[in-house]
């Protein structure tokens, strides 16, 4: 998968938002857990490097991790959500034809892995989906393949 930073900043630009070093810190400090945290406790761990950061720009910045698909989120029995990094989804688009790998980000595909896993009481700890086609450059050439098979494993 590609960098999370990189992940990051190209989903704030495609959402014409600014990719500013805040958000840039927060992210950082946030993929860097290893227990899902509230906001509060996220911000608790933030304060302590950096202070000039509110509580208001860590909600905000929260919820955009979460909406490029880098942090899953999980409402407790008490009413408390608790975000964790997702780092270890991968997703990949494979050329049929010249073999080229395409890792991607999306947020619905970690939604449906998150749901399918809580339906079945199963923790998710880590997923492979790969699905199989034909990339751009082989289309353009014209290059003919029949389509055999779609496989998403988890």
């Amino acid at each position: 998968m590609s960098e999370p930073l990189g992940i990051f900043q190209d989903y704030l630009k495609r959402k014409g938002l600014k990719v500013t070093t805040q958000r840039e810190f927060i992210l950082h400090v946030f993929i860097r857990l290893t227990t899902p945290v509230t906001v509060d406790e996220l911000y608790q761990e933030v304060v302590k490097l950096d202070p000039t950061i509110s509580i208001s720009t860590l909600y905000r910045t929260i919820k955009l991790i979460a909406g490029c698909g880098l942090a899953s989120s999980e409402q407790t029995d008490e009413g408390a959500i608790h975000y964790k990094p997702v780092v270890e989804v991968r997703f990949v688009m494979v050329c049929e034809c010249c073999g080229t790998e395409t890792p991607f980000v999306n947020p619905y595909l970690d939604c449906i892995h998150n749901e399918a896993s809580r339906q079945k009481g199963f923790e998710l700890r880590r997923c492979h989906t790969v699905i199989y086609g034909i990339c751009n450059n082989c289309r353009k050439r014209e290059v003919a393949i029949p389509i055999t098979s779609l496989t998403i494993t988890a």
